[in-house]
């Protein structure tokens, strides 16, 4: 199923992406596939991620501190955020439709 992303939740992971790569390149590398590996499981099952704030669901990186966070429509998932877990929740409210 295809994957919509919000502009924002976009750039997100771009900066996440560019923090992880001033640090280490293996680390930006790690950032890089457990956040495939998350897109992948809620394009392919949705409904298996958890129910989150708002009418939304998350899904975790693996061994990373972010959340994708979606809603599901008759369209399919739509990426609100990547959201760190421990900084400000629910700051992304305002993009939902």
């Amino acid at each position: 199923m295809a994957i919509d992303f919000h502009s924002i939740a976009i750039r997100e992971a771009r900066q996440a992406r560019r923090y992880y790569s001033h640090i280490d390149p293996d680390i930006a590398h790690r950032f890089d596939r457990s956040l495939q590996v998350a897109l992948e499981k809620v394009s392919d099952s949705p409904s298996a991620c958890a129910p989150h704030f708002f009418g939304t669901r998350f899904c975790r990186l693996r061994r990373l501190p972010y959340l994708v966070i979606f809603v599901q429509d008759n369209t399919g998932p739509f990426v609100i955020a990547l959201g760190h877990k421990r900084r400000k929740p629910g700051y992304w409210k305002r993009r939902l439709r």
